[in-house]
């Protein structure tokens, strides 16, 4: 889930909450006093409230993977399904490790074929809360071998225990890059000398795949 939009279901699900609260206690009163019609009819108005805030915040979910696109690709584009899509689950603190492989788009595509300066200097961006991380500008591989403890972390051992496929994903990412037209962005945090949080960007334009790689412990 992108920056924008998880803060945005944060929110509802706060007032979800609370009206939920608000709904179950009057549901609750209705049924010890047998009003079954007014129970049920809190019941209904429940569902409906809730159905009502969803659709209000798919346009702001719309808006924010496109802002969320753009910030790492330099691209207007939209995402289809994923191809493939892992994930680890996630601790309290977010703890965990994903990983996301999309068809590239014809909008991502032609710009990453016209890599430039400014692709390279000033993409993938910080969201608001990774204003502590650092940014690594886009690079087309041979992978940098200092930057290889990053990309190291990201596809992490255990994770590619977990699943035949993901590890899959992760042979044909180490050779996608060894080989020139393959494209990679990181943004990283360190604990210490060491990897603590990664985000791996990579644009595979002769496996015609985009992934999307998040670990954070």
């Amino acid at each position: 889930m992108h920056d924008v939009s998880e803060g945005i279901w944060i929110i509802a699900c706060v007032i979800g909450f609370f009206a939920a609260l608000a709904f179950a206690a009057t549901a609750a009163e209705a049924l010890f006093r047998r009003r079954w019609k007014r129970a049920g009819l809190m019941t209904v108005i429940a569902g409906l409230c809730w159905g009502a805030l969803r659709l209000a915040a798919l346009p702001l979910e719309a808006r924010s993977e496109a802002m969320y696109i753009a910030r790492i690709f330099d691209a207007e584009a939209k995402l289809k399904r994923p191809v493939f899509a892992y994930d680890s689950g996630r601790s309290i603190h977010g703890d965990g490790f994903s990983l996301a492989v999309y068809e590239i788009p014809a909008e991502i595509r032609k710009r990453f074929e016209a890599a430039d300066e400014r692709l390279r200097q000033y993409f993938p961006q910080l969201s608001e809360h990774r204003r502590d991380w650092r940014t690594v500008g886009w690079r087309e591989a041979p992978l940098d071998p200092e930057l290889r403890k990053y990309v190291n972390f990201a596809l992490c051992s255990y994770d590619q225990g977990q699943s035949t496929r993901v590890a899959a994903e992760f042979d044909s990412i180490r050779t996608a890059l060894t080989r020139g037209r393959t494209h990679y962005g990181l943004r990283v945090y360190d604990h210490g000398e060491s990897p603590g949080n990664v985000d791996l960007y990579i644009v595979d334009l002769d496996g015609g795949r985009l992934y999307i790689i998040n670990h954070n412990t």
